[in-house]
């Protein structure tokens, strides 16, 4: 009998020339009658995360709030880790590092060397508690000491279980890893298989948003909040902004430049974002 990371696989093999919109449909239905138990995890209030935008025109900085929050539908075209078309999430990172490496690649495929931008920075923090489901889990030496750890948590919930659930535990998660730990640069049937298995379990639980390894970094953890979270200032930025000047310099690499006049300060003022230094 075929396993489900053979089933979706033999799906997504025999969707090759089909649509993401088609493989989606067809991963979401095979999953309808799976039996889920996903792990949660707690936010305390004042949790801190990391977003950043890239400056949608070189010499204009983004103005509002919106600007820098969650997409709104109309821009939500494509499938993303957690998300299908017409459907929004706000992505953050644990860290500014993690967030910084989420873009890179795609900053490098859709410029061209010497081409540079700004990038808008900014912190949220959690202002109430929060619950949210866990897709996947770093492995122990990717877990940052002094930032989100699940693996230990997982292994006391599974020590909760009988045998028989511990086994049905950990195979799931191995297939929702194998899933949600794979690069989509260079398999664009990825999202559509991750947002399936976001979107069922939605279906299933009530929870605030996802929490999954950062593929591109290979260590820590990525968040996509639910959009109410941010509509119900359940999470809210920091005052504090900033746009730094991304620089493509070769065909592999962006040279982020943090010194003056490459980095301009701002500050958020009733839903206005207010820059000190004008960007240039």
């Amino acid at each position: 009998m075929l396993n489900t990371i053979e089933k979706i696989e033999q799906i997504i093999k025999d969707s090759n020339n089909r649509t993401p919109e088609l493989l989606y449909e067809l991963v979401f239905l095979e999953l309808c009658n799976y039996k889920f138990d996903f792990l949660f995890t707690e936010l305390v209030i004042g949790s801190k995360f990391h977003r950043i935008r890239v400056n949608e025109k070189a010499n204009e900085p983004f103005n509002k709030l919106d600007d820098i929050s969650y997409p709104p539908l109309e821009k939500s075209i494509k499938f993303n880790r957690a998300n299908r078309p017409g459907q929004s999430m706000f992505y953050c990172s644990e860290n500014p590092s993690i967030a910084e490496i989420e873009l890179l690649n795609d900053f490098i495929v859709d410029n061209e060397i010497g081409h540079s931008k700004h990038c808008t920075y900014s912190e949220w923090k959690t202002k109430s508690e929060l619950n949210l489901l866990v897709l996947a889990i770093a492995d122990k030496d990717k877990e940052f000491c002094n930032g989100l750890v699940l693996r230990e948590k997982f292994n006391e919930y599974l020590n909760t279980k009988s045998e028989e659930e511990k086994k049905s535990i950990i195979d799931q998660y191995t297939w929702s890893s194998h899933f949600f730990t794979k690069l989509a640069k260079s398999d664009k049937s990825v999202y559509a298989v991750t947002s399936a298995i976001a979107n069922i379990v939605t279906l299933r639980y009530e929870f605030d948003g996802f929490i999954f390894p950062s593929v591109q970094t290979g260590t820590g953890y990525n968040i996509a909040f639910k959009p109410y979270v941010i509509d119900k200032s359940q999470v809210t930025p920091l005052p504090n902004i900033e746009m730094i000047r991304w620089e493509k310099t070769n065909s592999k690499s962006v040279n982020i430049n943090v010194n003056a006049p490459d980095i301009i300060y701002g500050q958020i003022n009733d839903k206005q974002l207010i820059w000190k230094t004008p960007s240039s």
